[in-house]
């Protein structure tokens, strides 16, 4: 109960300070979420939750904080078994300002998804070997705090948060997930609970809900992986990012050595055992049906994973033009951004960086061929000229002489 309460009090400190639209209609979205529930609830559990829809449509006319935290606590109560319930709770919260489109202020979005990740760890006091909510716990401290797209500033507020650290500290061992800035990282953390996950699903035969197992195998190496990636865009490229990429490419071989059961068949499969299967095939040494049969399960798995694209990536990423380029590519990133923090017009300068990291990756394009083959690292290169397009072009053609024409025709 004492979680349930945890749970109500952020969901409300979420909602409050919204307008009063956006805070009804979230309100209104979550009683629409929990009448799913109604029917297996007693004569008097009813009474009590149609409380609950009275005070939501009086709270649209005139809020009443108390009584609708009351309902609310009243009304999750009778959820106590609902692993779901902890979900929706968690994602109304740390999402709430990004699907009612509100603009916030970093440290306030921050806010708001330190609450989901509290709702989801008082979750998991509650369902201590829950495979589904470690398992969203692991996503949510991933992909909420860093975005493919996002600036970086939410993981970097996490890793000072001492006051989640300690919290998160109960159920995982924070001593390893510390990163290269000494304190913990949020993709590290990340993996701790699909850790978790992994073995509550596979030792205790906990749920993973709608979810596919399958999928749950890849956020282990995906976690070691954007560590890796954000060394470079933080400015990190000693050892310890070579280091990273090493430990990254050691998780996606554990994965291919994974025995995968296959559903209504009486084989498994491998994703290493791709080139001998093919091998096979293109030889004619065996041609029967179960061999091709085979093949097909284990490319489909493969791509499933894109276990080719980042198991390619974590060798290119340590060659020393990748490298050189990466670091050409921070330098520009990092004046671009203090002549934007200062106002000011953007500088020939900053100009001259993005020109000379672009020359950098024409370099490594031109010297190391397996780059084109790789679509994770193309896409990063493309993002960087529309980037540059936009803040130094005002949106118009590359010229004729920009130095990844050519890449560019090629990976586009």
């Amino acid at each position: 109960m004492l979680g349930y309460l945890a749970t109500v009090g952020a969901l409300l400190l979420a909602l409050w300070p919204l307008e009063s639209n956006a805070r009804e209609d979230a309100v209104a979205e979550l009683a629409e979420y929990l009448e799913a529930t109604r029917s297996n609830l007693s004569y008097i559990e009813r009474r009590e939750f149609d409380r609950l829809r009275e005070l939501t449509a009086i709270h649209r006319k005139k809020p009443n904080l108390r009584e609708l935290y009351k309902a609310h606590t009243k009304l999750l109560s009778f959820l106590s078994d609902s692993e779901q319930a902890w979900r929706y709770a968690a994602w109304s919260v740390g999402y709430l300002y990004r699907t009612q489109e509100i603009e916030v202020s970093e440290e306030e979005d921050y806010r708001s998804a330190k609450l989901g990740i509290q709702i989801l760890a008082n979750g998991i006091l509650e369902h201590p070997e829950s495979a589904f909510l470690c398992d969203e716990l692991g996503w949510y401290l991933g992909f909420r705090l860093d975005p493919s797209h996002g600036s970086g500033s939410l993981r970097r507020l996490f890793q000072v948060d001492a006051e989640l650290h300690q919290m998160l500290s109960r159920q995982i061992d924070l001593e390893k997930t510390i990163g290269v800035e000494g304190e913990p990282d949020n993709w590290l953390v990340a993996k701790a609970y699909y850790e978790k996950a992994v073995f509550f699903h596979e030792a205790k035969g906990s749920s993973l809900g709608s979810r596919s197992p399958v999928l749950l195998f890849d956020r282990l190496p995906v976690c070691l992986s954007r560590y890796a990636i954000n060394l470079a865009k933080e400015g990190h490229f000693g050892e310890e990012r070579n280091e990273a990429w090493n430990a990254a490419a050691h998780s996606w071989d554990q994965l291919a050595n994974r025995e995968f059961d296959i559903e209504g068949k009486d084989f498994s499969i491998r994703l290493n055992d791709y080139d001998e299967l093919k091998r096979q095939i293109e030889s004619e040494e065996q041609t029967d049906d179960d061999i091709l049969l085979r093949f097909r399960y284990v490319k489909t798995r493969r791509d499933l994973h894109n276990f080719d694209q980042w198991k390619g990536r974590c060798e290119l990423e340590k060659n020393e033009l990748v490298t050189s380029a990466r670091r050409a590519t921070y330098k520009a990133r990092v004046r671009l951004t203090q002549e934007e923090q200062s106002g000011n017009t953007l500088s020939d300068r900053a100009n001259e960086l993005f020109i000379k990291s672009f020359r950098e990756w024409a370099a490594a394009y031109d010297q190391h061929d397996p780059l084109y083959e790789n679509d994770l690292i193309a896409a990063n290169v493309i993002e960087e000229v529309e980037l540059y397009r936009d803040k130094f072009l005002d949106g118009k053609e590359l010229p004729a002489d920009f130095p990844l024409n050519q890449v560019l025709d090629w990976i586009q």
